[in-house]
């Protein structure tokens, strides 16, 4: 399957667009805080109430988890091409999970283990550390310990716990709400959020952001921001036309999984018969003779190939 998703990141609340060749930054909101004591320069003079830029002041104050609802929503007001909503343990509550999944889509995400939440396996409400302690009597030598399906607040789940390879003796927990996939497939998608790690790195260190000047304006802040986030954009596209093979998307996977049911025999006939044919064309030769000259190249070559090949190779 050709995956794409829709990964949501706290620092510079961002969401954006991968299929894991490409990252496109789609929306964007510079927090604040709500307490005005923790904030450190308040803007003025006033700003209409009408504006675009009362609105954004607005957003900036309110819960992450409110204005990630916020931004999913304008992104599907633009586009619904894409599989699954990506995030870390940050937004990982019944609430939010709920929430995306009122609007037909699915969540894959990171668990922590919170005092407060429970899941439901086999009648009983476990913590997300008790549960993997019911689990890990069994667990895997593999990277995957275990994978379960559950009830998370009323949301059918899976969850999958892995060995964390910072430290074997620690563990990590990913929940996808989409219970069709396997463990594997739930650990490769979630994988890809690392994709807004390397926009936020190449944001940072090659494209100015919050280097190329230094401004209290928020509104300033945002247009500076939104200029990092085109140039991001263009040259992402650029890269997925010019230098990645993976822009045909699906096409390409396809040709992939073709070139990988193509064995090492049918390649070696189907180079065969492309010479032989070629001599004919070229060189006029008779089928008599293009045959002699198959039939010596086959004797030519070592053992360990012949081995590889149908008996009638020759």
């Amino acid at each position: 399957m050709f995956t794409t998703m829709l990964n949501i990141d706290t620092s510079k609340l961002t969401a954006g667009w991968s299929d894991g060749a490409s990252f496109i930054p789609l929306a964007f909101s510079l927090m604040s805080s709500a307490n005005a004591s923790n904030r450190l320069y308040e803007q003025g003079p006033d700003v209409p109430l009408t504006s675009p830029g009362f609105s954004r002041r607005q957003e900036a104050i309110i819960s992450t988890t409110e204005v990630l609802i916020q931004l999913l929503d304008q992104v599907l007001e633009h586009t619904k091409n894409f599989n699954y909503v990506l995030f870390d343990s940050w937004f990982s509550w019944p609430k939010v999970i709920k929430e995306v999944k009122s609007r037909q889509v699915d969540v894959i995400c990171m668990l922590k283990d919170m005092k407060y939440i429970t899941y439901g396996y086999r009648g009983h409400n476990y913590r997300l550390c008790e549960l993997y302690s019911v689990l890990a009597k069994n667990k895997s030598k593999s990277d995957i310990i275990a994978s379960v399906l559950v009830d998370y607040n009323g949301i059918p789940a899976q969850i999958v716990f892995v060995h964390n390879r910072n430290n074997k003796r620690e563990w990590l927990a990913l929940l996808s709400t989409d219970t069709s996939i396997s463990a594997e497939e739930v650990i490769q998608i979630y994988g890809m959020r690392w994709d807004i790690e390397v926009y936020f790195k190449t944001c940072k260190s090659l494209l100015g952001l919050a280097k190329e000047f230094q401004v209290r304006s928020y509104d300033s802040m945002v247009a500076h921001t939104t200029m990092v986030c085109v140039r991001y954009m263009i040259l992402s596209v650029e890269n997925r036309d010019q230098n990645d093979d993976r822009s045909c998307g699906g096409i390409f996977f396809d040709f992939c999984a073709e070139a990988d049911a193509l064995s090492f025999a049918k390649a070696f006939i189907l180079l065969l018969n492309l010479f032989a044919n070629l001599m004919k064309e070229r060189l006029f030769l008779t089928d008599e003779t293009i045959n002699n000259l198959l039939h010596d190249f086959m004797d030519t070559i070592p053992k360990s190939l012949k081995n590889c090949l149908p008996l009638n190779a020759a």
